[in-house]
């Protein structure tokens, strides 16, 4: 049961007490402390994604100047190619914590891959 059920539940013996003041202030510390919790869990998150995101992005960076620094070598299309895989990979990265799910993993692959060739 709840906090809250179990103050519902109780209601009348916290009147017969006399006690709703104390209630309400164990109450709102719970709350509060619940809370805090929440709001460290969120921030955490967040900081995770923008991490994730920034990965992402360098690695979209890194893959665009290597092409231009070897699109005589590599050709057009490869450049290409891999500018367009780093991308759908670097997007699926960090997802700005909103369930990007399993781009990481991904990323890892594709970096592996790319060692063996």
């Amino acid at each position: 049961m709840t906090l809250v059920a179990e103050s519902l539940d109780g209601l009348g013996v916290i009147q017969a007490f006399n006690k709703q003041g104390y209630f309400t202030h164990v109450t709102s510390q719970r709350v509060d402390d619940a809370h805090r919790a929440l709001f460290s869990a969120e921030t955490l998150n967040l900081w995770l994604a923008f991490i994730c995101d920034f990965l992402g992005a360098a690695m979209v960076l890194s893959v665009a100047c290597f092409g231009i620094g070897q699109w005589k070598d590599l050709g057009s299309s490869n450049v290409g190619l891999a500018f367009s895989q780093s991308i759908q990979v670097g997007a699926g990265a960090g997802g700005g914590g909103r369930g990007g799910g399993g781009g990481v993993r991904e990323m890892w692959g594709w970096v592996v891959s790319c060692g063996e060739v």
